[in-house]
């Protein structure tokens, strides 16, 4: 699964479970691969209503006629990873037969530009042996999901790293419901059109009250400066804030951070402090600009400290000048942080949030300056 190989992964289990090799496993692993073909083959085949993962109901095939997503498929749409080029020649000159047909691909990655968006282009590449290579190989890099990937983009602070999309599809002849407070809805038009109905009941009142503190930016960069008096001003409160900042913090939430908040209830009802503007990897917004039909020129992915219009509110934000650009940054570090402060669920309880970000959200109920 980790290199993009779920079909071989798939193989295995049907290869524990295979009448010809069963006695090879512990009882155990047979059973429980056996239970879970099982189940798999049940849900495919039913009518009735079947939960499960993004991916698998982007990529199986059931039977109904309607798929409803909770929370935001974005990521698993527009899919973005990454590879290193070493991986890629390592692999090709241990498998010796495949050298001379990779060459090419191999001298075209190495000389690419870097910071520029790329398109895709594998040729007649025999794709096919290299994924029957990957199992027999220790490598880490997703680079399977390159030879199917529309863009790259050659990381410009490590000239070895390469950064793809792919758009996936959803199923045909399916009625789509997506049920999320922090849908990009501009991104959503630009790659679907007119086939977009949107129902927004966004804007309701809280039970609870958010106070959003919005002198500071909060970003990673300038919270090296000052996370020790933010983390005095907030206390014992539990904190949501980025993965590596949560050892500043009292009592930063373990299992919680900007860009995993999604689906967490555990903090249902609790007053909470949010702390931070999770701007997204650049990359993230390059190659999710490329996928909508925008061709970015390197001005166009400088970000300069400028004032801004979004949602309503006029403030001075580090973003694109580039609307496009600009409008899939904002409305990405929305939905983040919408997320993050949704945990206390305040649309419903008593909870109150204290929020430090210079990026100011809708459903704030108090700014402090």
């Amino acid at each position: 699964y980790t290199i993009g190989l779920p079909k071989k992964a798939m193989s295995v289990i049907y290869d524990v479970c295979g009448d010809k090799n069963k006695h090879k496993y512990p009882f155990q692993d047979v059973e429980k691969a056996q239970a879970y073909l099982t189940q798999l083959a049940e849900s495919t085949n039913s009518t009735n209503t079947v939960l499960t993962t993004h991916a698998r109901a982007i990529y199986t095939e059931f039977q109904h006629d309607t798929i409803i997503f909770d929370e935001d498929p974005l990521e698993t749409i527009v899919d973005i990873k990454k590879f290193e080029i070493t991986d890629l020649i390592k692999l090709v000159y241990q498998t010796y037969t495949l050298t001379s047909s990779y060459n090419d691909l191999i001298h075209t990655l190495e000389n690419a530009e870097a910071g520029v968006i790329h398109p895709t282009n594998v040729g007649m590449l025999d794709a096919e042996a290299l994924i029957e290579k990957l199992s027999l190989f220790q490598i880490n890099s997703n680079l399977v999901g390159f030879f199917s990937s529309t863009f790259f983009y050659k990381d410009p602070y490590d000239n070895n790293t390469i950064h793809y999309v792919t758009k996936r599809e959803f199923p045909e002849n399916k009625k789509i419901i997506i049920l999320s407070a922090t849908l990009p809805i501009d991104l959503y038009k630009a790659i679907y059109g007119d086939k977009v109905e949107v129902v927004d009941i966004r804007n309701v009142n809280q039970c609870g009250e958010i106070i959003q503190f919005t002198k500071r930016s909060c970003s990673r960069t300038e919270l090296k400066r000052y996370h020790e008096s933010i983390s005095e001003e907030v206390g014992d409160l539990p904190v949501i804030t980025f993965m590596h900042y949560r050892k500043y913090f009292k009592n930063a939430v373990t299992n919680m951070y900007f860009g995993n908040c999604e689906g967490y209830d555990t903090l249902n009802g609790k007053d909470l402090a949010v702390v931070g503007t999770p701007h997204r990897n650049n990359v993230a917004y390059y190659l999710t600009a490329a996928i909508i039909g925008e061709t970015l020129k390197p001005e166009d992915m400088e970000m300069s400290l400028q004032k801004v219009e979004y949602n309503g509110f006029r403030f001075k934000f580090n973003c694109y000048s580039h609307s496009t650009l600009r409008k899939i940054q904002l409305s990405l570090i929305e939905s983040d942080l919408i997320q993050a402060v949704g945990r206390a669920r305040s649309l419903r309880t008593n909870a109150k949030v204290v929020l430090y970000s210079n990026f100011p959200l809708k459903i704030s109920s108090k700014f402090v300056y």
